[in-house]
């Protein structure tokens, strides 16, 4: 499907497309810690970062729209995380004011809240790019390179191709599940045949899961499946983590001088 085909760009021609991939995985995982690291009321670094990314975005060619499509998907999950900070903040103040009779409102929870936000969504959306332009395979040879784990290289290797085949599954299931039923069901008779569906995609997914391995063992997988391309860093890809991070930690070292 479409929506799971987040490396469709992957074959575009740009500078960045043309990076190694050790370069590119190198520099984007210590771009999303130093992120990370941003202190909480800091909010001037998280906007450099944003503004680095798009550049980075607009020098690939990758769509901003697909970007965003992608990226967009962690809000929902960061605001939940974020809602229940601000409510937890809130509470140790009720409890700290509880025998005052007006209580003031901190703006530290929002603070948090926004920092959380802004970050997850910059964070995301350079995994995004960085997918889109390194591409999945040869990512997943840089992640070998690197000395990440057999066992989870692969198991990312394996979600990124098969996760299109359960949606295709389960939006199948969804679709004769609906041609079979009139009305509008209860909230509850939703929850149920949610679960019952949940149920039936696991287990058709773990029998569809034994005939892969047994075909891939067939054919003589040994475990130790992803090919790495033989590739060296150039110049131009020393490069590339001066320009990625370095408007990112000058922004940092100003705002923590001034």
């Amino acid at each position: 499907m479409d929506l799971f085909s987040i490396d469709k760009y992957s074959n575009l021609t740009s500078p960045i497309h043309r990076l190694n991939p050790v370069v590119s995985l190198v520099s984007f995982l210590a771009f999303i810690v130093v992120v990370v690291l941003v202190p909480s009321g800091s909010f001037v670094p998280l906007v450099v970062a944003l503004l680095s990314l798009s550049g980075i975005a607009l020098v690939s060619r990758v769509p901003l729209r697909f970007l965003l499509r992608r990226s967009l998907v962690i809000l929902p999950f960061a605001i939940a995380i974020g809602v229940f900070n601000v409510l937890g903040k809130g509470a140790q103040l009720v409890m700290h004011h509880y025998a005052s009779v007006s209580l003031a409102f901190d703006p530290t929870g929002f603070h948090s809240f926004l920092n959380m936000l802004i970050k997850s969504f910059v964070c995301i959306l350079g995994m995004t790019l960085l997918v889109s332009t390194a591409g999945s395979v040869r990512l997943f040879g840089a992640m070998q390179k690197i000395g990440v784990p057999t066992g989870l290289t692969l198991g990312t290797c394996f979600l990124s191709r098969y996760v299109s085949v359960v949606a295709d599954e389960l939006f199948r299931m969804k679709r004769s599940r609906d041609s079979r039923r009139a009305g509008r069901p209860s909230w509850v008779e939703e929850l149920r045949s949610l679960g019952a569906l949940i149920g039936v995609l696991f287990i058709r997914s773990y029998e569809r899961a034994e005939r892969v391995y047994m075909a891939m063992c067939s054919r003589g997988f040994d475990g130790f499946g992803v090919a790495v391309a033989p590739s060296r860093a150039s110049t131009k890809d020393v490069l590339f983590p001066v320009l990625l991070l370095g408007p990112l930690l000058i922004s940092i070292f100003v705002e923590m001088a001034i």
